[in-house]
């Protein structure tokens, strides 16, 4: 669960997932094959993009939000 979510924060983010011993990144392509054996990956992907709050911006911070 946890290597889903630091996925998650770094496909959002363009960021990397370190290794905790050696503060080296970790390879992509082994992170994304260990996942999509347990995670179901794809599917959790295409939700959060399509997720409400995936479309928040800087001047819309609430996108469901009704205007008055």
């Amino acid at each position: 669960m946890a290597l889903g979510v630091a996925y998650f924060l770094v496909h959002w983010s363009s960021g990397d997932i370190l290794d905790v011993e050696s503060g080296e990144p970790l390879n992509q392509k082994l992170v994304m094959d260990e996942l999509e054996e347990t995670f179901d990956l794809l599917t959790r992907i295409e939700r959060a993009e399509r997720s409400i709050w995936n479309q928040s911006t800087l001047e819309k911070p609430y996108p469901n939000q009704k205007d008055a």
